[in-house]
């Protein structure tokens, strides 16, 4: 009888048989989250730097796995990696640099690094000005709730914050978005829980 596909596993089941010693399996992780933490990493930093860190990402989640368990979405576990990551390059990189002057081919980059992971150039549109509008982190936390589908539980794993915290920045950013984007935002955020819905009901 032949084996099921890897791409029908979940990702806790690849996970353990990672951590039993399948490449395979760890390959396939790899395969479905590669463009997926470039998309989230690329929103904070350079192209470059996200496509380090996204390496850097894999590279530890591998030498852990025996410290991953089931008891955490492994998705929350490999962004939990690839947040901390980030947070220790920004800062050496704020050592090195006594100044900083952001230029506008600077943010045009940043963003192109998920291009792939947007629709269209309205949603384009709505990534840029949220990080220019909210800051880092509550931008940080809408794209994990809104594009990666994670409760807000998993976003403060993620962000090393409180439940409490997550909840508030999310009603801020809608917030402070609405004025500067109209009924576009709600339109938008409808659509990425419509297509989460979705994908869970074809799972």
């Amino acid at each position: 009888m032949p084996l099921p596909s890897l791409e029908t596993w979940s990702d806790e089941q690849l996970a353990l048989e990672a951590q039993a010693g399948s490449s395979a399996c760890f390959e396939e992780l790899v395969r479905r989250y590669q463009a997926r933490l470039m998309g989230f990493l690329g929103r904070s930093v350079m192209r470059a730097d996200a496509e380090d860190v996204t390496q850097d990402a894999f590279v530890q989640a591998f030498l852990n796995l025996d410290r991953y368990s089931t008891r955490w979405r492994f998705k929350t576990w490999l962004f939990v990696i690839a947040q901390r990551l980030m947070i220790d390059r920004l800062r050496r990189q704020k050592r090195q640099r006594t100044t900083r002057d952001v230029s506008e081919a600077d943010a045009v980059t940043a963003i192109d690094a998920s291009d792939a992971l947007t629709a269209g150039e309205q949603s384009a549109r709505l990534w840029s000005i949220a990080r220019e509008t909210l800051g880092e982190e509550p931008m940080r936390a809408i794209w994990l709730h809104y594009v990666e589908g994670m409760n807000t539980r998993d976003v403060a794993r993620v962000m090393d914050r409180s439940w409490v915290w997550v909840k508030t920045a999310l009603h801020r950013a809608r917030r402070k978005l609405e004025p500067v984007l109209g009924d576009f935002v709600d339109t938008e955020f409808r659509q990425r829980q419509a297509d989460r819905k979705q994908v869970m009901t074809h799972a």
